[in-house]
Formats: structure tokens, sequence, C-alpha cells
């Protein structure tokens, strides 16, 4: 690694240290493993997440946009995110759903006989309803969605959101119209006004401490940890892909490297002909000395053969055998200067 890029990973680890963080370092296939890991979703805390294969996918695109991505990284890249799709195409890594907002829509759904055409209301507007809002829009079609909170003027829509009717309401205001159908409470620091959950069907309470009593006898209620039973048992069913996972991300190691070593035998192939080129002028007997060394190459590759060695070292001799015996023959001082 050149000093430059030494210089970027330090300083990645000092903001990392900054942030309260550990950094690790990882080199060669170490970080290719965790590369494709991470991408196929077992490294996540929810096993199998999406959003994860988002994240890489994001993190890829922002190394482009910062004229940081090599031809090299491009394709590590590129075979992570098909890492990724491969594993959850082949596998049952992400069946089911397991987000905590998925999981509290799906089991306020069970209750009501669906989501669709019902009326919502979301109490408090933190990080969990945000998310509750967006997958509701995405995958239900409410008859209606209010947004219930003590400060209405921070309510900032996703511009993404697929169409919803929603009412931002201040809490506190009782002229309106509280008969929901469910509602999903995530607030922190202040009591809820009954009001606004004493005819809902169903309660979902996601707060710490829960503001809804599971005695509570006007309405079914969901609470935290019942919600993350049900997460924990689709993360426990996911969990037995694992080592089907862990095989496809294997061979397509194998597969990337064989792809990269590929790669560097077709360069050493091309600085060979450089060398045959400026030795020779097309000498038919160095020509007919390159083709004998060139295919073995191939071959080996092909075929795994390179005895005990490194594909890297089978290479590497290959590459100075060459140049010893084409050396022994001419000046050296014709050769161009190339480094493999």
């Amino acid at each position: 690694m050149d000093e430059c890029k030494l210089e970027e990973v330090e300083a990645v680890k000092r903001f990392i240290e900054s942030e309260g963080g550990i950094p690790s370092v990882l080199f060669g296939e170490e970080a290719i493993l965790h590369l494709f890991r991470v991408a196929s979703g077992i490294e996540s805390e929810i096993v199998g997440e999406n959003e994860i294969l988002r994240q890489v996918k994001r993190a890829w695109e922002q190394s482009i946009q910062l004229g940081k991505a090599t031809p090299l990284l491009n394709e590590l890249f590129r075979h992570a995110v098909m890492v990724g799709k491969r594993a959850r195409r082949e596998t049952g890594i992400s069946r089911g759903k397991a987000s905590y907002s998925s999981v509290a829509l799906r089991m306020a759904s069970s209750f009501i006989e669906g989501l669709d055409g019902k009326s919502v209301a979301l109490i408090g507007w933190g990080s969990i309803n945000k998310k509750i809002l967006d997958v509701l829009c995405a995958n239900y079609s409410p008859r209606s969605v209010a947004i219930i909170t003590r400060r209405p003027e921070n309510v900032v829509l996703n511009s993404a959101l697929p169409e919803c009717e929603i009412n931002i309401i201040s809490h506190g205001d009782r002229g309106v119209d509280n008969d929901f159908d469910v509602v999903f409470i995530a607030v922190k620091g202040y009591e809820v006004d009954p009001y606004y959950y004493e005819k809902a069907k169903v309660i979902v309470d996601l707060s710490t401490p829960r503001r809804v009593p599971l005695e509570w006898r006007k309405s079914k209620v969901v609470d935290l940890d019942m919600l993350l039973v049900e997460v924990r048992s689709v993360i426990e069913e996911r969990k037995k892909w694992i080592p089907l996972v862990e095989d496809i991300i294997r061979d397509e190691i194998n597969k990337f490297l064989y792809r990269v070593t590929l790669r560097k035998a077709s360069e050493i192939i091309r600085i060979m002909e450089e060398y045959r080129r400026a030795l020779t002028g097309d000498n038919p007997e160095v020509d007919r000395a390159t083709r004998k060394l060139v295919h073995p190459i191939y071959e080996a590759i092909r075929l795994g053969l390179y005895g005990g060695w490194s594909l890297d070292s089978f290479i590497d001799y290959v590459y100075n055998e060459y140049l010893r015996r084409v050396e022994g023959e001419k000046d050296a001082s014709r050769l161009p200067s190339v480094k493999a």
C-alpha cells in the first residue's frame, strides 16, 4: 500500500475513534470475506435485512462520486452486490418480515383483518414511527393516517413517500376525530392522552416504558416485548440458513480471486509480449518460446494445477523464468521498464 493510501486509512481510523468506535482494518482475502458477509446480511443485527445491501450499494456509489473507486474496487463491490442478491435468491436468509416496523404492522394487521381502508394514528414523531409510516404507505392502502405529536412544526415528510392521506395533529387538540382502527405509540418523556387511543381496536405501544397498560380492556394491546418475541422468531428461522450462505460466500470468493488472478496473469502476459517485441522484432523462435510459457499459465488457472504453490507464486515464477531465458540471450538494457 502506498503512502497516500496509508494516510487515507489513518484518517478513517481517526474519524472512527473520534466517534467513539473501535476501528478495524482488514486486508486481502479477509477484507473480501467481510464485505461479502455484510452484503449477504449475516453480519447484521437483524439477520438477512435488505437495507444493508442498499447501504453497500450507496457506499460504492459514494466512492465513485468522490473519485476514490479503482477498477479493482469497482469489481469487488459489483461482486459483493451480486453475492448479496444470490444469498437472498437461493436461501431463506431474508424470508419473512423482521424489521420492527414491518412486524409491528403485521401484528396490528392480523387483529383487524388487514390495514387496507383502515384509519391509522401514529403518536410521536421519532425514528420508529417515521419508519412505520414509510412501510405502511409503501405496502398498505390505509384510508387515512394521523400523525399526533407535541411539535407538529417538526414533521417533515419523506418526499419519496407513496401517496397516503396524512393529517398532522398537535397532541392536546381534542377537536379532532379520534376514531382510529390502529394506534402506534412511540414517545419519550410525556404521557399520552387516552383520548387518542380509547376507541382504537388495536394499540401497538412501542414506548419505553410503555404508555398503555397491557390490561387495557377497550383494545387489543401489543407492546415492545411482544414485538421482540415475533422479531426473534423470524431471525431464528433466518439463522438456520447461515451455513448455506457461508457456502455461497466461499464459492464467490474463489470466483472473485480467480478473476482477479486471471487479470493479473493477463497483465503479465501483456508485459511479456512487450519484452518480446522490444527484444526480437517478432523473432519467430522467441515467439514460439513465449507461447510455450504463456499457454501453461491459462491452463494452470483453468484447471487449478500449479502444485503446492499459490497461484500468484506460480505466475511470478513463469514471468521471471521467461525473463531469465530471454535476458540470457539479449541485451537487458534495451528492455522496457515495467513492473509485474
